[in-house]
């Protein structure tokens, strides 16, 4: 899940001011665009937290691949300032939702005596997809620089986390003698 969704969120945030620049959008739209898109993050984070509770983990993962997949197929139809703010609000909230969950995912399936070092390493796994940009712009740049196919190719990659919702939903069994 890690690997997958940060694949996507990762490759599509680095080329998101590109995309802007060659729609006409200029600086300071590009970076209102960016802050909304970090407001989203917080929101989805924190809903996250209700969300889980409410809905159950089944329905948390899959509104996650869910909304990383159409906020991403969503980007190939930005038109214009009201389209980039409420596509990038949503891109926000679907990366951070992930994240989130991503974190709680980590933290549930370490142990606890080797916590940290092992959060560590899952976000390794996260960290790795930050090479997603590169492969979008190749992608991009292959598919004649639209952008739009780009969007929608990650979007169908994102949702290829689909599969992973039944084990992941499942919480892991306490084994860890935290006492010893």
């Amino acid at each position: 899940f890690g690997l997958l969704y940060a694949l996507v969120s990762y490759a599509v945030e680095i080329n998101l001011s590109p995309f802007y620049h060659r729609l006409g959008f200029g600086e300071q739209d590009v970076g209102i665009f960016g802050a909304t898109r970090y407001v989203g993050r917080a929101a989805g984070a924190l809903a996250l937290g209700v969300a889980d509770r409410r809905l159950g983990r089944r329905r948390v993962l899959a509104l996650g691949v869910l909304m990383l997949a159409a906020s991403t197929f969503g980007q190939a139809g930005v038109a214009g300032r009201p389209s980039a703010g409420a596509l990038g609000l949503l891109f926000g909230t679907a990366n951070g939702w992930c994240d989130a969950l991503f974190y709680v995912l980590a933290m549930e399936a370490s142990d606890p005596r080797m916590a940290a070092s092992t959060y560590a390493l899952f976000m390794a796994v996260s960290n790795v997809s930050v090479a997603g940009g590169s492969v979008f712009a190749r992608i991009n740049t292959a598919m004649g620089g639209g952008y739009a196919s780009a969007f929608v190719l990650c979007g169908l990659l994102a949702l290829t986390a689909l599969p992973l919702v039944p084990p992941l939903c499942r919480r892991p069994r306490e084994t860890h003698d935290v006492a010893a």
